[in-house]
């Protein structure tokens, strides 16, 4: 994958990765599916385990089973 971070402004990208590291619970360097659905109940969002698991999916680029730093700021930073 491409570095999504080479497109984003030093501040934004400074934001984002603070942001990941909030919503990396345990501090492991990945957001794993708990931990997504703990930032998004956090930030208010009403969704359906359904829905939660396509979000989830559709950053998960690798398919990994967990969010990567590249993978969140590429989510974040998509046009």
């Amino acid at each position: 994958m491409k570095d999504a971070g080479s497109r984003v402004a030093p501040e934004a990208l400074q934001e984002l990765s603070e942001d990941f590291e909030f919503a990396d619970g345990d501090h492991d360097g990945f957001v794993d599916f708990a931990e997504f659905t703990e930032l998004l109940d956090g930030l208010g969002a009403e969704m359906s385990g359904t829905d939660l698991r396509i979000g989830f999916q559709e950053i998960d680029t690798d398919r990994d089973g967990r969010i990567g730093l590249q993978e969140f700021i590429a989510w974040w930073t998509r046009d």
